[in-house]
């Protein structure tokens, strides 16, 4: 037999190979002998792979003088089977959050859907979402930043990472002065007029104020600088939050007079 081909195909969970072509070759001319191709075909297991063996059934001939000739059997054919490609919709809420200077967000309510993989297959998914934002502030997008697939037969699958469902949520600033303690830096002169000092200025990136209705009032980047003019704002109580170039952040208290 000459000419037989295994086909390529994507993963649907069985073993069964796609076999075309083949022809009966040397057998005397006017005799009649035939053998029926394309004969059925099948992969070792259903998994992907690329030029995975693909072994054929028994080819028979046919005819009035077919126990004149011995067949040789086809060997050696190959084929890919490809991942397939799952689809993820739905939907899913996170839990507002107190600011704390990271994107990481908390999932409230879990509603996404997997589809496109075969029946009985042992394949699921896990994500983490994220704030686009650390800072505080209302109807903030949150995206899935990392969605993988999990379960024995995931490796069978690929994830579309396209149109991936989104939500929003709120990052919020505590306006309670008994949640926040003076930060261990000290921040003086507390109350203060017309600026704030910083007793270790070098180690800080940014400071950000709120007035009590959570209302973002300022945000400096400062640089190392020791001080900030503020005096422009208006009289009042103000909870604040200094973000130092480690990452770590404190929460303070100020009042304007």
């Amino acid at each position: 037999i000459s000419g037989l081909t295994a086909g390529n195909k994507e993963y649907d969970g069985t073993v069964d190979a796609v076999l075309s072509g083949g022809t009966l070759e040397g057998k005397i001319t006017g005799d009649d002998v035939t053998a029926t191709m394309p004969a059925s075909g099948s992969f070792a297991d259903k998994n992907v792979g690329i030029a995975k063996t693909v072994s054929i059934s028994a080819i028979s001939l046919s005819g009035v003088d077919k126990d004149n000739y011995a067949l040789t059997q086809p060997t050696g054919l190959t084929a890919d089977i490809t991942a397939k490609t799952l689809i993820v919709s739905g939907n899913f809420s996170v839990a507002d959050k107190e600011y704390d200077g990271t994107l990481a967000a908390t999932i409230a309510d879990n509603n996404i859907i997997l589809s496109g993989f075969i029946f009985g297959d042992d394949v699921d998914f896990e994500f983490i979402a994220e704030f686009s934002s650390s800072d505080a502030g209302t109807e903030i997008p949150v995206y899935i930043t990392e969605i993988n697939l999990t379960g024995a037969d995931m490796g069978n699958y690929i994830l579309s990472t396209t149109n991936l469902p989104e939500t929003k949520a709120e990052i919020f600033v505590t306006v309670g002065t008994d949640s926040y303690t003076q930060s261990s830096i000290g921040v003086y002169p507390n109350p203060f007029k017309d600026y704030i000092c910083f007793s270790d200025a070098e180690s800080i990136n940014r400071v950000t104020l709120f007035n009590v209705s959570g209302q973002l009032i300022l945000e400096e980047f400062t640089n190392g600088a020791e001080k900030i003019n503020i005096g422009n704002i208006p009289a009042g109580v103000y909870t604040g939050i200094v973000e130092f170039k480690d990452k770590q952040i404190q929460r303070i208290k100020l009042i304007k007079e």
